[in-house]
């Protein structure tokens, strides 16, 4: 009962007993290598899942970040993602973002 409890915690996003979904983890330990400064930085994460959207928000979030979070629906998406200093695409879905939506200095994963 406890595993099936912890996996749901993790799965739904809401897992505060220390639990983080392995891919945003991994995109904290890439963008924390690249020596950009976290703290006040403009972050857009492109992507709302559970398991990787919601949770690099919440990491962003708790490393000081001003944090967008969008989706494959929202409007003039290069509006946003022109302005993040780090932007962390998750949608799954292939040339969502261009080089053309993202600024020269950002730290980009995708």
């Amino acid at each position: 009962y406890q595993r099936r409890v912890r996996g749901a915690k993790l799965c739904s996003g809401v897992a505060s007993d220390g639990n983080i979904p392995c891919t945003p983890k991994g995109c904290m330990h890439l963008i924390k290598s690249t020596g950009v400064t976290l703290e006040g930085s403009k972050a857009v994460v492109v992507g709302r899942s559970k398991i990787v959207g919601y949770p690099m928000r919440d990491l962003l979030l708790a490393a000081n970040c001003t944090v967008t979070t969008c989706h494959s629906k929202t409007r003039d998406l290069g509006a946003e993602t022109r302005h993040a200093d780090i932007l962390v695409v998750a949608t799954g879905k292939a040339g969502l973002v261009t080089g053309g939506m993202v600024k020269p200095s950002a730290v980009v994963i995708d």
